[in-house]
């Protein structure tokens, strides 16, 4: 009884741990195309302030 016990709460662990290491994969995949879309906005950015710029130089 205390084997079968034993083993369950093992098989657990082992599903946990599984559980843990897909969460921490997807966390990672997460943060980078973070970082993506944070380059992406950056170089919208700029690309909007030169327009201004543009349109500023226009209307002198």
């Amino acid at each position: 009884m205390e084997r079968a016990h034993v083993l369950k709460h093992t098989m657990a662990n082992v599903l946990l741990r599984r559980r843990l290491a897909e969460a921490r994969f997807e966390l990672e995949e997460l943060k980078r195309e973070n970082q993506l879309l944070k380059q992406q906005i950056a170089v919208n950015k700029g690309r909007c302030k030169q327009k201004a710029k543009e349109g500023e130089k226009d209307n002198e």
